[in-house]
């Protein structure tokens, strides 16, 4: 029985499948690293019944705005992206992940002329599991 709690799969395009019953959730390292990727993608401020989940990758249009809420942005403001910062956040993130026991590996990539952050993780997870991760930042 796996510790870690079973989510609904995520087709190729990102969008939540449906249809073929249990066949449509995913559970251990499959279902830790899909909360991690999805996790990942989500952006602070976005959703509006709790604006203060997901992460930091963009400043908002307007600094009065109830979705601002004062955190550094992942892809710069003025000046660009710290990139130590970025991985910090990044790494405690996944770390504060349901099913995530620990982070065993992580690089990332920051291209300064196009704004575009990706990386890769890798960790175990609550059933002792190892997952994988590819990741990049949500942009536009």
């Amino acid at each position: 029985m796996a510790l870690a709690p079973r989510v609904r799969r995520i087709d190729s395009n990102g969008h939540t499948t449906f249809g073929a019953g249990a066949a449509n959730f995913c559970v251990g390292s499959e279902a830790t690293a899909q909360r991690v990727r999805t996790s990942l993608r989500e952006v602070k401020g976005e959703w509006f019944a709790d604006v203060t989940k997901g992460l930091p990758w963009f400043q908002p249009e307007d600094p009065n705005s109830p979705s601002n809420t004062g955190d550094k942005p992942l892809l710069g403001a003025a000046g660009g992206a710290d990139v130590g910062y970025n991985d910090a956040v990044i790494k405690a993130a996944i770390l504060g992940i349901v099913g995530v026991a620990s982070l065993q590996s992580y690089s990332s990539d920051f291209d300064h002329i196009n704004r575009h952050y990706a990386g890769d993780a890798s960790g175990t997870d609550v059933d002792g599991a190892v997952f994988t991760v590819a990741f990049q930042d949500p942009g536009p």
